[in-house]
């Protein structure tokens, strides 16, 4: 039934897990199934680097919108991660 997963470092998918897609120098798990105690199961898509390893992890959650870039579907908050980061690629591209 719940079987460990060579994509996961830890093992801890089930089978069910997606094949990873490998796109614009990346690996890409779409709608990767995370279930939940209560039986709900959420689907994250996952992007990894092109080789397995230690890397440190990047997290964005949001109630609606997956696949919905971040300017799209959280204008407002992505004009303030812009404006309080001025470092921020879009904040370097539109300084100039």
């Amino acid at each position: 039934m719940n079987q460990t997963n060579p994509n996961r470092a830890d093992g801890a998918l089930s089978n069910d897990m997606p094949e990873a897609v490998h796109a614009d120098g990346m690996r890409i798990l779409w709608d990767v199934p995370i279930p939940m105690s209560d039986g709900v199961v959420l689907r994250a898509d996952v992007f990894l680097p092109p080789e397995p390893g230690r890397h440190a992890a990047l997290l964005s959650y949001g109630a609606y919108g997956k696949g919905v870039p971040m300017q799209v579907g959280y204008k407002s908050a992505y004009d303030r991660m812009v404006r309080d980061f001025p470092t921020s690629p879009k904040a370097r591209r539109t300084s100039t």
